[in-house]
């Protein structure tokens, strides 16, 4: 009836009906609870006055009670009962003897004191058997109204995973969340998603200082130099950053030997562009992968030959060295306009080159993965302003890390470790779910941060994401504000549970046998953590779920104080750039460049003929082609949308 739905007489009759028909019950409840308790202390009093008394005594004090009903309650002072001898006959005897009879008194006292005993006992006992009942009624009553698991995933507290794990002898050396690592799951790779400020870090760290105490090694890919000032061990640690004095000399071909190594290092340099045609990129790619194996080939080949190559010689002789490799179709005579766009393309992601250290002793990423006797870690680092910079090569090195690995040969019991916190802020790395596939039985032990899922698959696509998730079997889930996209995904990745939930119903009507309550259960599939339930966790809260059996749990992390062994970051001395100042004429830097480039042009074998392939002292410098291309360069290039895009 709409007059009850809407209205405060409906409310009122509605709150009414259910309020009475609640206290009847809850009254009816107490009632039986009552009896029942009632009937639990007289027959525990019942037991304990039996065992505690004689068949003798209980005779007597049954005949002293029967004349006591008949000569004080009945007045009949001539009544005459019968009392067993105990010598195989009766004997009759008046009532009134048998209640002054001394004896018979002094069993009745002392059985009086066994009841009062009895009773007390029996109180006792009613009291026990009262806190039982009442504990079994309420879980009786929350397991009629919770739902009922039957398969599927299931969600404990984390100190019940800490029982499950404590006493396992198959678990592996690393704590994740405060609680045991399976066997195998290292090796398993585990992913951890959350938000910036989360608590992501805080288990980074107790992982490294897991992996520190196993003696593994590590190669851990640290913004802002956390890790660094927590764990780097100078004189055995390495530290990867052009920008930091402490970085160790690294260039191409410490890693490429073959035309594969030179291919595989120029599709991480250069990643794909997503708003752009892909005939661009491979083109880069191309150019560049044949500069590198070309000034590979010299006597000396060193970045300052390579930058000078990509960025600062003319189109025409960029075009003369590429003679004979596969970046000839390319860099073709006729073609200057699609040479400069391939250039531009380069120079956009080449500029972290530059900063390379060219003092000190080479280091090899290859080189250092091949040592299994070591257990040294290596630290690509860089600050949080320079990450735009350094992204083409610090995303090249951790490519060049997984490839290295996946070249070993296998060992189950060998573990390197990958970290990589933010993955989305790096390049595409084009080697990484080979790595999360494959490495296993090589010992590579994948650790993917995850800050938004939307950046995840603005690099790898939905389908690339999807595919990393499910390369992870150990999932660590913290705060994901963006619900819609982030929050989903972790909540579908935790996993699923089927339970039987229970529905309740109420009736009413001006009839009381109307009223009642209805309990209905049915089987249900669902999430185990509800999106909104990770869109709304406090900082340093989160999910785990190490899958193999396990259920999934929820923790809070602990903040761990770590003693800080080094700087993060200790800035190096930059020398004077050899790149173009605007401030100087073209004049000057004409004659710069031709005085710096004559041992190099006199080493490549391209460059044999002096007067084809040399600057003239009043040749202008041109950045991009000839000054007789200007007019082309000038407009706008694919070049310059293609590093819109990666800026």
């Amino acid at each position: 009836m709409s007059i009850f739905r809407d209205s405060g007489v409906g409310d009122f009759t509605r709150g009414g009906q259910t309020t009475i028909h609640f206290i009847r019950m809850i009254f009816q409840v107490f009632k039986q609870f009552f009896k029942a308790c009632l009937f639990i202390w007289l027959v525990v009093a019942s037991i304990a006055f039996y065992l505690n008394s004689e068949p003798v005594e209980r005779y007597l004090g049954f005949k002293w009670g029967e004349s006591w009903v008949f000569v004080e309650g009945m007045k009949d002072t001539d009544y005459v009962m019968n009392i067993n001898t105990g010598q195989g006959g009766d004997r009759r005897v008046r009532a009134t003897s048998i209640l002054h009879n001394k004896e018979v008194i002094g069993n009745v006292n002392n059985l009086y004191y066994k009841a009062i005993y009895a009773l007390v006992l029996g109180l006792m006992g009613m009291f026990v058997a009262a806190w039982i009942l009442l504990r079994f009624i309420h879980r009786t009553g929350k397991d009629q109204g919770a739902e009922e698991y039957v398969r599927g995933g299931k969600l404990v507290e984390i100190n019940e995973l800490k029982k499950i794990t404590k006493n396992d002898p198959s678990l592996c050396d690393l704590n994740l969340c405060g609680v045991r690592m399976p066997k195998g799951a290292d090796v398993a790779h585990i992913m951890l998603m959350g938000s910036p400020g989360t608590g992501k870090s805080v288990n980074y760290k107790e992982l490294l200082t897991g992996i520190r105490k196993a003696k593994k090694r590590a190669i851990v890919y640290d913004v802002g130099g956390d890790f660094i000032s927590s764990f780097y061990r100078e004189g055995k640690d390495i530290i990867l950053n052009p920008l930091d004095a402490r970085g160790r000399r690294w260039d191409v071909w410490c890693e490429c030997s073959e035309s594969s190594d030179y291919i595989q290092l120029s599709e991480s340099f250069i990643p794909d562009a997503p708003k752009a045609d892909p005939f661009w990129t491979k083109s880069a790619r191309i150019v560049f992968s044949s500069l590198c194996e070309k000034i590979g080939k010299t006597e000396s080949p060193t970045t300052e030959k390579l930058m000078n190559a990509l960025l600062r010689i003319s189109i025409a002789d960029l075009m003369v060295m590429v003679q004979g490799t596969d970046a000839r179709s390319m860099m073709s005579e006729g073609a200057e306009k699609m040479a400069a766009n391939i250039r531009g393309i380069i120079g956009s992601y080449a500029q972290s080159l530059r900063f390379l250290h060219d003092q000190g002793e080479r280091f090899s990423i290859r080189d250092w993965v091949s040592k299994d006797d070591d257990d040294s870690w290596v630290f690509i680092s860089c600050k949080a302003d320079q990450r735009a910079l350094m992204r083409p090569l610090i995303s090249a090195w951790l490519d060049t890390a997984s490839n290295a690995l996946l070249s070993l040969q296998p060992d189950r019991e060998r573990r390197i470790f990958l970290l990589i916190d933010e993955l989305p802020s790096l390049n595409r790395l084009p080697s990484l779910d080979e790595f999360l596939a494959e490495s296993r039985k090589y010992g590579g032990c994948g650790i993917i941060g995850v800050q938004n899922y939307s950046q995840l698959i603005r690099n790898y696509s939905k389908e690339g994401a999807d595919s990393i998730a499910g390369l992870c079997s150990t999932w660590v889930v913290f705060r994901c504000n963006d619900e819609a996209a982030g929050a989903t995904w972790a909540s579908k990745n935790l996993g699923s549970t089927e339970a039987l939930e229970t529905s309740e119903g109420i009736s009413y009507g001006s009839n009381e046998i109307r009223d009642g309550v209805n309990l209905s259960r049915q089987k249900r599939l669902r999430p185990i953590v509800l999106p909104s339930e990770i869109s709304n966790l406090p900082d340093l809260h989160g999910y785990i779920r190490f899958g193999r059996g396990l259920p999934l749990a929820r923790f809070v992390s602990k903040i761990r104080n770590y003693k800080v062994v080094a700087e993060g970051f200790i800035p190096k001395v930059l020398a004077a750039s050899s790149s173009l100042n605007e401030d100087e004429s073209n004049e000057d830097h004409s004659t710069e460049f031709t005085e710096r480039r004559e041992p190099y042009i006199s080493e490549s074998p391209v460059m044999e003929s002096k007067d084809e392939y040399s600057f003239r002292q009043d040749e202008p410098f041109s950045y991009g082609d000839e000054q007789t291309d200007q007019d082309n360069i000038s407009e706008p290039s694919i070049a310059d949308d293609i590093g819109a895009d990666i800026g």
